[in-house]
């Protein structure tokens, strides 16, 4: 039986005003690079949006590879605002495996606001990389889509 996760939503007035459907959709379609590539590893693409356009992207592309949000994190060279906003299909993830947790680059970069569209379904990550984002003061709103 799966571990149900519950997620209390805060919500700012940036994260209030925004479509986030446009966004979480780019999300999925970058995912979609990683099919047939990532092995087991789950699709995963990630954006960040500064008021309503987006400025970098990335996405999960191949098995044992940088993760979606931290190839975009490590690569774009420009300043991350207060009121940006990463959006990321599922919950960004906060253990070491192949890659370092997403949610240290996520810190260390300033993130502040972070829409997610799902919960891991892994039950040993389920819901701990957003309590780790939460713990650091970052607002994680979501999740936006279920699982089909």
């Amino acid at each position: 039986m799966r571990k149900r996760v519950r997620v209390r939503v805060r919500v700012s007035s940036t994260i209030l005003t925004m479509d986030h459907a446009p966004f979480m959709h780019r999300c999925l379609v970058l995912a979609e690079r990683g099919r047939g590539k990532v092995g087991t590893n789950p699709l995963v693409g990630s954006v960040l949006v500064r008021t309503g356009k987006i400025l970098a992207e990335a996405a999960h592309e191949q098995f044992g590879g940088r993760h979606a949000e931290r190839a975009f994190l490590e690569d774009f060279r420009g300043t991350i605002g207060p009121e940006d906003v990463l959006y990321v299909n599922l919950e960004p993830c906060c253990h070491q495996g192949k890659t370092p947790p997403c949610t240290d680059i996520i810190r260390e970069r300033g993130v502040k606001h972070i829409v997610f569209g799902m919960i891991d379904p892994n039950p040993m990550m389920a819901g701990k990389g957003i309590e780790a984002l939460r713990g650091a003061g970052i607002e994680c709103v979501g999740p936006m889509e279920r699982a089909r």
